[in-house]
């Protein structure tokens, strides 16, 4: 998949560019290496004329990268371009998606108040598109903002909730 993004990039076809960048991102965060996803996340990002939607896309991905390469700060910018480029674009799966990993990050950086509301607004758009797995993901990490704010229950009903997306879905992973 990487091979691909690069062919994709050289041809200068962003929305296939940006698809193979999120396949590629996927494989590589589970094994890594983390910084090649950021390297062809900045390929794609820095291609002429690239759309909206391939725009979040690719912004997403090189946070997300940065992240777990160890370099959250300049993740916060590019989640907000992502965000901003999703909503241009029309793009309520991806707006989630992104809102989703804001929450995350804010969380990790203890800004409990923020990650909430911004998984609770992921939560709602993943609902209204009927992507479990979106919601899946979403009420997890509200899981993890209640249990880090020590609301055991709250927290222990977001994880049975997502525990039972992840069964419908066949996701044995979560």
């Amino acid at each position: 998949l990487a091979a691909a993004c690069r062919r994709a990039v050289a041809r200068g076809d962003g929305d296939l560019a940006a698809g193979a960048l999120e396949g590629a991102w996927s494989a590589l965060t589970e094994r890594g290496p983390f910084e090649t996803g950021a390297a062809l996340a900045e390929s794609v990002r820095a291609m002429p004329g690239l759309a909206d939607r391939a725009t979040a896309r690719a912004n997403s991905v090189l946070a997300h990268a940065l992240v777990a390469c160890g370099r959250p700060s300049p993740a916060h910018a590019l989640y907000q371009q992502a965000l901003a480029s999703a909503c241009t674009a029309g793009d309520r799966r991806q707006e989630a998606e992104v809102r989703s990993r804001i929450g995350s990050l804010l969380e990790y950086e203890g800004r409990m108040d923020e990650s909430r509301e911004n998984n609770l607004a992921a939560l709602q758009i993943a609902r209204e598109l009927g992507d479990r797995a979106l919601e899946c993901t979403t009420s997890n990490g509200l899981g993890n903002v209640e249990l880090a704010e020590g609301r055991y229950d709250e927290a222990l009903a977001q994880y049975e909730r997502a525990l039972g997306l992840a069964r419908t879905l066949g996701d044995r992973r979560m």
